[in-house]
């Protein structure tokens, strides 16, 4: 009988499964690129006129960065921390992505004032719901924030973190572009740093999780912040409110999508061009409890006025210094009840109200303007003047009970 051939048994290696290191690149331009994971809840990045140093936890490194820096980077800690304060100018551009599993608190300002960003800051996040804060920095080639997904809050000179992100100037040399925000916030109430937007502001949210009455989409511009370029504002979801007490010394477009809604141009707000604002179809400016929903137009704007209303029931006021030459109004098919306030002032104007269908109201408390037609359109409509509206206003008034 032969004897049965036996099998070796040998070991293969497989390969390496450990989750990789963050690695870091330099090369001969000075440029800097730095890509990976980590766990670690806290990854800061500083600079001084010696060197970029970048601490992941309790590691340390430092490099020399002449040229741009470029980050994409994971963390999956819980609840993680980057930080990106430079306590000297950048030298080129920045680009820091950074995504986690859970809420992200991202902080890019300079440790110090007058630092500068050579080039333009890009910051990209993840799902989670993440706050973004840009203070003390002079951006030189614009800045972009896309937060992704997730119910995230970006703010600009100010502060939502803790600890708090060092809070100085914010100059941005060139547009300001922010996607998929829910709090959007350029200032702050109480003393507060300027903001100076010298290009386009170009703002817009997403509809996330989490929104309601109390947490809604918000963009907020605030009374130390001035906007050179057109400012143009897009929103959406069930709750959205937009509200400026700034100098926009250009254009303004806001876009609101369905929902309910609540726009104020308040009372310090100064806008040097034409302000348009329009609603879809499905949306509404509910006033009937105060805070909640309204469109009020306050403060001084230099160009003409355009609102395109949706189809729920809207309140809104006009009570501004308008310079322009056209004020026209757009109703919907719902309820529409439209004031124009003893504080209006537009001399230089041809004032056009079309409410439109449904039952409406239109109050009249003032007759400073050139020309005026208002029409009530279909429905039973009431029209109220609390002043005389003589041949030398060349008035029309037509469609109302």
């Amino acid at each position: 009988m032969s004897p049965k051939n036996r099998t070796r048994l040998c070991l293969e290696a497989l390969e390496d499964r450990a989750v990789p290191a963050v690695t870091y690149t330099l090369d001969g331009s000075g440029n800097l690129t730095v890509t990976g994971q980590t766990a670690n809840p806290t990854y800061t990045i500083t600079s001084t006129a010696v060197a970029v140093t970048i601490m992941d936890g309790l590691s340390s490194q430092m490099f020399v960065v002449a040229g741009n820096l470029t980050v994409n980077l994971q963390m999956t800690n819980a609840a993680p921390r980057f930080n990106y304060s430079p306590g000297v100018d950048s030298g080129g551009a920045v680009s820091l992505t950074v995504t986690s599993l859970g809420p992200l608190g991202l902080c890019a300002a300079g440790s110090v004032a007058g630092v500068n960003v050579l080039g333009p800051l890009s910051i990209t996040t993840g799902g989670a719901n993440d706050n973004i804060d840009v203070s003390n920095l002079d951006i030189h080639g614009g800045l972009t924030v896309n937060s992704a997904g997730g119910f995230d809050t970006v703010v600009l000179g100010d502060n939502t973190l803790a600890p708090p992100c060092p809070i100085g100037p914010v100059t941005v040399q060139g547009n300001l572009t922010i996607q998929n925000g829910n709090l959007i916030g350029l200032g702050s109430l109480v003393g507060a740093p300027p903001v100076l937007i010298q290009g386009i502001a170009n703002l817009s949210t997403d509809i996330a999780p989490g929104i309601t009455l109390l947490n809604r989409n918000n963009i907020d511009i605030e009374p130390q912040v001035t906007i050179q370029g057109a400012l143009i504002a897009s929103m959406n979801g069930p709750f959205q409110l937009f509200s400026t007490q700034g100098v926009q010394q250009s254009s303004v477009v806001v876009q609101f999508g369905a929902g309910q809604i609540l726009s104020t141009f308040q009372q310090n707000q100064m806008t040097f061009g034409d302000v348009t604002v329009t609603a879809v179809a499905g949306s509404n400016f509910n006033g009937a409890v105060p805070g909640n929903g309204g469109m009020d137009f306050v403060g001084t704007i230099g160009g003409s006025v355009k609102v395109v209303a949706g189809n729920g029931r809207n309140d809104v006021a006009f009570r501004a210094l308008i310079g322009g030459r056209q004020v026209s109004y757009f109703g919907g098919s719902g309820v529409d009840n439209v004031v124009w306030g003893f504080q209006s002032v537009a001399l230089n104007a041809a004032l056009s109200f079309n409410l439109n269908a449904g039952n409406d109201t239109m109050l009249v408390s003032n007759s400073n303007w050139s020309s005026a037609l208002f029409d009530g359109g279909f429905g039973t409509d009431m029209f109220t003047a609390t002043v005389p509206l003589g041949p030398g206003n060349r008035t029309t008034v037509r469609n109302f009970e």
